[in-house]
């Protein structure tokens, strides 16, 4: 579902009715996280965590983990692996921006007891109310948590932090554009 609401642009009743079945009011604000963890394979490879032997075990840990996060902190989550990041839809009702901070990097600390030796870093989106700003969300989020791998920031980076980014609008397709744009 959530991979589904990232593509599209225009969200129907059904999807609106499914994120409800996951104790998610999308009339409410929403934020979207996206935590990366890179080079995860090169550590592995070189014996960095030692009761972790494959990577998939490593992602699964740090999944785990993200998702024990939310539930501590009584946050009804929607989250989607890819690779070495995870995406999360959470409510953001009753969050200031330095209250999503610290959510984030509450959840990256306790990862860190999970996979000890692996660096997180979290993205987080302005907060949005509606499913079809899901989509703006994560590129929001994507941006932020790329520009702080990139360019060694925080563990956790607000789309709100970066300011004007012109690395951003590089190479950006007129959909893209638009959604920054809009931000």
């Amino acid at each position: 579902l959530l991979d589904e609401l990232i593509g599209a642009a225009d969200v129907g009743n059904e999807a609106r009715e499914r994120i409800r079945a996951f104790h998610l009011d999308p009339d409410r604000p929403l934020s979207l996280a996206v935590f990366e963890s890179p080079g995860l394979e090169k550590l592995l490879g070189a014996g960095g965590v030692a009761r972790i032997e494959t990577v998939q075990e490593a992602r699964w840990a740090l999944h785990e983990a993200l998702e024990q996060g939310f539930l501590e902190n009584r946050l009804a989550a929607l989250s989607l692996t890819r690779g070495d990041s995870a995406v999360v839809l959470f409510p953001a009702e009753r969050r200031t921006p330095s209250g999503l901070r610290e959510l984030a990097l509450g959840i990256i600390q306790r990862s860190a007891q999970s996979v000890p030796g692996v660096a997180l870093f979290a993205g987080l989106s302005d907060t949005f109310r509606g499913l079809s700003g899901v989509s703006r969300a994560f590129v929001q989020a994507h941006e932020a948590v790329r520009l702080a791998i990139t360019h060694g920031g925080p563990p956790v980076t607000l789309f709100s932090d970066l300011g004007p980014s012109i690395r951003a609008l590089e190479n950006q397709s007129l959909e893209q554009l638009e959604l920054f744009y809009g931000s």
